[in-house]
Parts: C-alpha cells; sequence; structure tokens
C-alpha cells in the first residue's frame, strides 16, 4: 500500500468518525426533541394589550398563542408543586426519584411520581396518556435533549402553554380567563395555586366539580407557600 495514501487514510479515519457521530446524535435529537403542532384560539388585543374578544381553536380547544412571560405569583406556585429542584436538574431530579420509590415502597401502591416539569413537557408534546416503561424511558431521553436545547424560562413557557385545565381549556392564560375572568399576570396567590395544581388531575379536579378536593390541593399548597416565607397567609380566597 501506497505509504502516502495510508497516512492520509490514519489522518482522516478520526474526523470521518467524529463527523459520523456527529450525524447519529443530531439525528437522535431531531428525533428525542418534543415538538408542538397545536393550534391556537384566534385572539383580538387593544392597543395596550387588553384582550378583546377570542374564539377557540379550529379543533375546538381555547388555547392562547404561548407567552414568554410567566407571572411570578403562578412560577413560584408551579415550581413549589411540582418540581422544586426544576433550576438545578437536567430534566431528571434524582432526589425525586428516590422519594417516590420508596414512597410507592413503602405504601405498596403508586402514590408519589418523579415527573419533572421537563418531563412533562416531554410528555404533553407526544399527547400520550400510556404510562408505560418503555414511554417513561422515552420522555426522560426527551427530557434531557429539551434541558440541553432550551433554556429553562423557555420550557416553563411550554409548559404553561400547553398545560390541560380540564374540558377543553389548555394552558395558564386559557384556563385564567375561563375560571378567574382575569389575565394570568393578575392572579391572587390563591388562583395561581390552584392553577398550578390542577394540571396534575385536570379531569378530576376542575373548578365547579369536586371542589373540595381542590381546594384541599391549593389550601395544602398555599400553606406549603407560607411556610416557605413566600407568602403571608392568603387562603382564604374563594375559589
Amino acid at each position: 500500500m501506497n505509504i502516502k495514501f495510508f497516512l492520509n487514510l490514519k489522518t482522516i479515519k478520526p474526523f470521518g468518525i467524529s463527523f459520523l457521530c456527529a450525524c447519529f446524535m443530531f439525528s437522535f435529537i431531531l428525533i428525542f426533541t418534543p415538538r408542538f403542532n397545536s393550534v391556537y384560539s384566534f385572539t383580538v388585543y387593544s392597543s395596550d394589550g387588553k384582550l378583546l374578544g377570542a374564539a377557540a381553536a379550529d379543533d375546538g380547544q381555547w388555547r392562547f398563542p404561548q407567552s414568554e412571560v410567566i407571572p411570578q405569583k403562578y412560577k413560584t406556585a408551579l415550581l413549589t408543586y411540582e418540581d422544586k429542584n426544576f433550576y438545578f436538574h437536567l430534566g431528571v431530579d434524582p432526589a425525586s426519584v428516590v422519594r417516590a420509590f420508596f414512597d410507592n415502597l413503602f405504601s405498596k401502591q403508586v402514590v408519589s411520581g418523579a415527573s419533572t416539569i421537563t418531563m412533562q413537557v416531554s410528555r404533553l408534546s407526544e399527547k400520550n396518556t400510556k404510562r408505560k416503561f418503555v414511554q417513561k424511558l422515552k420522555e426522560t431521553v426527551k427530557a434531557f435533549f429539551l434541558e440541553l436545547k432550551y433554556s429553562k424560562n423557555d420550557i416553563l413557557a411550554v409548559y404553561a402553554a400547553h398545560a390541560p385545565y380540564g374540558g377543553n381549556v389548555v394552558g395558564l392564560e386559557a384556563a385564567s380567563l375561563r375560571y378567574f375572568k382575569r389575565s394570568a399576570g393578575d392572579l391572587t396567590w390563591a388562583e395561581a395555586a390552584v392553577l398550578a395544581v390542577l394540571p396534575n388531575q385536570p379531569s378530576l379536579v376542575r373548578p365547579g366539580k369536586h371542589a373540595e378536593i381542590l381546594k384541599a390541593k391549593r389550601n395544602k399548597l398555599l400553606y406549603n407557600l407560607f411556610l416557605q416565607n413566600k407568602i403571608e397567609g392568603t387562603s382564604k380566597n374563594p375559589l
């Protein structure tokens, strides 16, 4: 074999392997990056940003366009309830996994989950309600790639825009207007707490149905917020 060719081959080979690995990773990311192909409600706003009117989306859902601004009360309530380590993990929270394992082990039934906000975004993009192991694993992988590709605020914004709120109400802004007749940025702490806990069981605990269950969940969250010095006593707000 020609020595010059052999040397060139030795030089090119590592680059070729690196190129193939890069192509593989890029394809992997494309496959496991969540995508939302949602249609949104038709909305009309005034020049100062006030909602003048809206119509349901073509699929019959009340789903408002995604906003990059997440109201602070809602964000605080949501992360306290769903994912307190949100800013410190890469899609999977090891502490929550361990906690859920022992909670479920000692209870001999599933009483606690370990899904992070990022994993829930992954699941929402699939529109798949099956909770099999393979699906859970896929959600975990997708959550990791979500964390690599997007900022924490982007992930929160996607969750807020696509979380289910019962019936044909999807997303924080639609739920806020539907249930409390005000924009999400104007919610009280009690109202923000309701919308933080509601996606966890949207078909069971929506306002007007099973109200006592919803109130109990809301009040427990408000109490935790109070213990963490994030709010003052406010659980008496009417639902």
